[in-house]
């Protein structure tokens, strides 16, 4: 029979450890794939997009603990919004002026970094509200004020990339790392149902998942500083 490429110990707990993702050589794992790269690329081409991103500002005005703070609240955002949109004032000076945001209030409003960054097709970001609304304005438009969580916002977008799609050989080392999981679990789950049924188990998913999660959580905290 074809050899594993992972122990395999007594214990099943051991078992399930040994032959984690983690214990696969990268010749080992490179050997368990029949890479179709170029057939996964053309079938799914959007999936092989990074997303878009913009880069945002805006004043943001805490609604208060009663209701008529949060009335002083939208008061001051409304005049915030009819001052930048008549021309009366810039964005950044009405960021500085108005948004109780410290940190953005004194760079005009604008927040470091790109909204819906990321370098991998497969992990998309994870975007709330604000990210949302900002995704849905154009190049220096700026939001009505509106409400998230407990605070009144003002948006506008600075800079928008459009989704950029991947050629191949971008989405190659994805495509790769992406089917040699797949082939990993086929494997693992092969291997986990004939020793079952040698052995007569039963093997639970739920109780590999917290095993897996156990295992994992004293992993790291065994590899933190100060730790034997």
């Amino acid at each position: 029979p074809q050899p594993w490429p992972c122990a395999l110990p007594t214990t099943s707990g051991q078992f399930v450890m040994s032959c984690s993702r983690r214990s696969f050589r990268p010749e080992v794992r490179d050997n368990l794939i029949s890479l179709p790269i170029q057939q996964f690329y053309d079938q799914n081409p959007d999936r092989l997009s990074i997303p878009a991103k913009v880069r945002i500002r805006y004043i943001r005005i805490g609604v208060g603990q009663t209701a008529d703070e949060e009335k002083a609240a939208r008061t001051r955002i409304d005049e915030a919004y009819q001052r930048v949109t008549s021309g009366g004032i810039d964005f950044p000076s009405a960021a500085k002026q108005y948004s109780e945001d410290p940190t953005t209030a004194a760079n005009g409003g604008e927040l470091p970094g790109w909204l819906g960054e990321t370098n991998d097709p497969f992990e998309p970001p994870d975007l709330h509200e604000l990210h949302q609304t900002a995704f849905k304005l154009g190049i220096n438009q700026i939001s009505s004020p509106l409400k998230l969580g407990d605070s009144l916002y003002i948006i506008q977008v600075l800079e928008r990339v459009d989704p950029q799609k991947l050629s191949l050989e971008q989405a190659k080392p994805y495509i790769k790392d992406l089917l040699s999981d797949q082939k990993h679990e086929d494997l693992l789950r092969q291997l986990q149902e004939r020793l079952a049924k040698q052995a007569n188990l039963v093997f639970y998913d739920s109780v590999l998942d917290s095993y897996y999660a156990e295992s994992a959580a004293n992993t790291d905290k065994t590899s933190q500083p100060g730790n034997p």
